[in-house]
C-alpha cells in the first residue's frame, strides 16, 4: 500500500510547474503566434462565430487577411468545401469549447485598447497560450492525484519527474500549438474519475466523469476508445465480470446521467455538422492523401523509425510497455484496461497513413496516452526489487541516460538540429550528440524536402538519375503548320474543344515510377498556340495524385499566367517539375493531362514523363 503523503511530490509539482512556465515563455517569444498551423483549425469556430457571424464560412475573406497578417500557416488547409456550399473546417470543436472563456476575456481586453478586436491578434494569441499552460498545471495536478493512489509519495515524485523530463511530454508542454496538452490533462483527469467514481459512485462524480469523455471526444472523436477504461476497470477474472455487472446495474441512473453528460460536449459539434452539411455526422477529413486506413497499419513505423519512431524518440516508453508484465502481477484489477486501451491506441495512432503526424520531436500523437503509461512506468521499477543491486541500479541508470537524452534532443529539435519531420536512419546518427548546425553535407541525408504549395524544385541534380519514360501521343485530327521556309509541318493530335475540354490522362502507378520515396517528374507537354493572346483561350496543365477517385497534390499551371513561356502560331513545349507525393497507397496514380478552359480549340500532340530517382534509397 502507498504510504501516506508528503511534501516530495508536492515539491515535484511545483517544481515541473516552474520549469515548464519559464521555457514556455521563453519558447513563445522564440516562436511568436501560437494560433497556428492545426490549432488555427480548432480555434477557428470562435472568431467564425462570435466576430464574424459566419459559423459557416461563406466568405473566408477574413481567414486569409488573419494568415496573411499573423502567418498563422503558409496555406489554408484548416477547412474544406463543404456539400452544401461554404467551407467546412476540418478539426472538431472540442477545443474550441476549451478555448471560449480566455477568448471571450480576450475579445473585451481587444475592444477596450487599441489591440485589433479580429480574433487573432496578441490577446487571444496570449489567450490560447495561457489556456494551453493552465491545462499543462491542471495534467501535472491529476497525475498526481493518480499516482498517489498507487505509489508512495517519494516514488510519485520520481515518476513525475521521469515522465516530463524524460518523454516528449515535455515538448508538448512547453510548444503549446498542438491538441496534445490538453488530451494528456483530460486522460489525468479520467482516470482520477475513474478511481474515484469505483470508491464512491456519487452523481457528482458520474456527472464529471461524462463530461470529461465527452469533451475528450468532442476534442479528437477517436479517443471514443477511452471508455474501454471505465468499462473494465477491475475487471480481470470471470467474478470481477459479474461484480462490474452488478455495480453497473446498481448505479445505472448515475451511469446513464454519464452517458446524456458524455453527449452535451459532442452536441455542438453535430448541430454544426446538421446545419452546414446536412447531416449529424460528416467526414470533415476530406483530403484523399491521407485518412484512417485500418487494414493496413504503420505500426512498425510509428514504434521504430528514425523519422519519428515513438521508442526510438521516446525510449522511457519501452521501459512502460515492459511494465505491463508488473503490473499483471501486481495491481491484475487495471492490467487489462489499460493494456487493451494501450494497444488500441497504438492500432489507431498506426492506421493513420500519415503515421508521423507533420512536424514535432517524437511522436506526438502518442503524449495524450502518457497519462496511463506511467502507471505501468511505475511498476516497472516496482519489480526491479526483486532484480539483483547491479541491474537494479544499471536500469536507474538508463532511466536516468533517457531523461538527460530527450532533454538535449528536445535542445536540438529547437535549435534546428533535430528536424521536426524529414529524419532519416543516417542524419540521426549523424546529429547524434552534435551541438552545433549541420552541414550542407549532413542535411543531404534528410528525407528530400517538400513544398507545401507553388512549384517544387530539384535542389540536387546529381543525386538523381534517369529511371525511365513514359509518352503518351495523341490521335484523331490531323494538324499541319507551315513554317518560314514553307515548309508544312504536320503532325496527329487531339483537338480540345469547349465540349471536350481534357485530353486523356497519362496515369502511372507510383510503384511503377520508382521504389524509392519519391521521384522527381520532368513533365513535358506539346501544344499548338494560334495568334492572339493566351489569356483569351486560357489551359492548364494540371498533374495530380489520384486514390481511389480522390486528388491529392494537385497541380494546376494555369499559362495565361505565364505568357512569356508561350510563343504564338507555332508548337509549344511545355514543361514542368513535380515531386511525388508520400503516397496514401502505393498503388496510387499520377494523372497528367491537359484542361481547356477557353471557348477556343486547342491542338494537343503528345505528353512525356522523364521519371528522375534519387541514387541513393533504393
Amino acid at each position: 500500500m502507498p504510504s501516506k503523503p508528503n511534501n516530495f511530490s508536492r515539491y515535484s509539482l511545483l517544481l515541473l510547474m516552474l520549469l515548464l512556465t519559464v521555457v514556455s515563455i521563453q519558447r513563445l517569444h522564440v516562436r511568436g503566434n501560437i494560433i497556428s498551423w492545426d490549432t488555427f483549425g480548432y480555434y477557428l469556430y470562435l472568431p467564425a462565430t462570435f466576430i464574424y457571424q459566419d459559423p459557416g464560412l461563406n466568405d473566408p475573406s477574413f481567414i486569409q487577411k488573419a494568415l496573411e497578417k499573423y502567418k498563422g500557416s503558409t496555406t489554408f488547409y484548416q477547412a474544406s468545401p463543404g456539400p452544401e456550399g461554404g467551407l467546412i473546417i476540418k478539426y472538431s470543436s472540442g477545443l474550441a469549447m476549451v478555448f471560449l472563456p480566455g477568448f471571450a476575456l480576450a475579445h473585451l481586453v481587444a475592444t477596450s485598447t487599441s489591440f485589433a478586436a479580429d480574433g487573432f491578434s496578441l490577446p487571444y494569441q496570449y489567450s490560447v497560450f495561457i489556456t494551453s499552460l493552465l491545462f499543462t498545471f491542471l495534467g501535472l495536478f491529476f497525475l498526481r492525484k493518480v499516482l498517489l493512489k498507487f505509489f508512495s509519495d517519494r516514488f510519485s515524485a520520481i515518476l513525475m519527474v521521469l515522465l516530463v523530463a524524460g518523454t516528449n511530454l515535455f515538448y508538448i508542454s512547453v510548444n503549446h500549438t498542438l491538441v496534445h496538452n490538453y488530451l494528456f490533462a483530460l486522460y489525468a483527469l479520467l482516470i482520477w474519475l475513474v478511481i474515484r467514481w469505483h470508491e464512491t459512485p456519487t452523481t457528482r462524480l458520474s456527472v464529471w466523469l461524462g463530461l470529461c469523455l465527452g469533451l475528450m471526444v468532442a476534442i479528437r472523436p477517436t479517443e471514443a476508445i477511452a471508455i474501454i477504461i471505465p468499462l473494465l476497470w477491475g475487471v480481470y477474472n470471470k467474478a470481477t465480470f459479474v461484480e462490474k455487472f452488478r455495480l453497473i446495474r446498481a448505479h445505472f441512473k448515475k451511469i446513464l446521467l454519464a452517458a446524456v453528460c458524455l453527449v452535451l460536449p459532442v452536441l455542438p459539434q453535430l448541430i454544426y455538422w446538421k446545419i452546414f452539411t446536412g447531416s449529424f455526422l460528416y467526414y470533415s477529413y476530406d483530403n484523399p492523401g491521407e485518412g484512417l486506413d485500418l487494414l493496413t497499419p504503420y505500426t512498425w513505423d510509428v514504434l521504430f523509425s528514425f523519422r519519428k519512431g515513438w521508442l526510438i524518440y521516446t525510449p522511457m516508453m519501452a521501459l512502460a510497455i515492459y511494465g505491463f508484465k508488473n503490473l499483471y502481477e501486481h495491481r491484475r484489477d487495471i492490467f487489462y484496461p489499460l493494456l487493451i486501451f494501450a494497444v488500441l491506441n497504438l492500432y489507431l495512432v498506426s492506421s493513420w497513413t500519415t503515421w508521423w503526424y507533420a512536424g514535432s520531436f517524437g511522436h506526438r500523437a502518442m503524449v495524450q496516452s502518457y497519462a496511463i503509461m506511467v502507471l505501468p512506468l511505475g511498476f516497472f521499477f516496482i519489480g526491479l526489487k526483486s532484480l539483483k543491486p547491479f541491474w537494479r541500479k544499471s536500469l536507474w541508470v538508463l532511466a536516468g541516460f533517457f531523461v538527460v537524452l530527450n532533454l538535449f534532443q528536445t535542445w536540438q529539435y529547437f535549435n534546428g538540429i533535430i528536424h521536426p519531420d524529414s529524419m532519416t536512419k543516417a542524419y540521426y546518427q549523424a546529429v547524434f550528440g552534435r551541438v552545433t548546425p549541420p552541414t550542407e553535407e549532413i542535411e543531404s541525408l534528410l528525407l528530400v524536402p517538400r513544398s507545401l504549395g507553388g512549384d517544387d524544385e530539384l535542389k540536387n541534380p546529381d543525386d538523381y538519375y534517369l529511371y525511365r519514360t513514359y509518352e503518351m501521343n495523341f490521335e484523331g485530327s490531323l494538324l499541319s503548320v507551315s513554317g518560314d521556309s514553307l515548309k508544312t509541318d504536320t503532325r496527329e493530335v487531339i483537338i480540345l474543344t469547349p465540349e471536350n475540354p481534357f485530353t486523356p490522362a497519362l496515369e502511372v502507378p507510383f510503384n511503377r515510377l520508382t521504389m524509392a520515396d519519391h521521384a522527381f517528374l520532368k513533365v513535358r507537354g506539346t501544344v499548338f498556340i494560334d495568334g492572339g493572346n493566351v489569356a483569351d483561350n486560357p489551359f492548364s496543365m494540371v498533374i495530380t495524385f489520384d486514390h481511389k477517385g480522390g486528388n491529392y497534390k494537385y497541380r494546376g499551371k494555369d499559362y495565361e499566367h505565364f505568357p512569356h513561356e508561350i510563343t504564338p502560331l507555332s508548337w509549344n513545349v511545355l514543361e514542368r517539375l513535380y515531386l511525388t507525393p508520400e503516397p496514401r497507397s502505393k498503388t496510387d496514380q499520377v494523372r497528367i493531362y491537359f484542361w481547356l478552359r477557353g471557348q477556343e480549340q486547342l491542338p494537343v500532340e503528345k505528353l512525356e514523363v522523364e521519371v528522375w530517382v534519387p541514387k541513393r534509397g533504393w
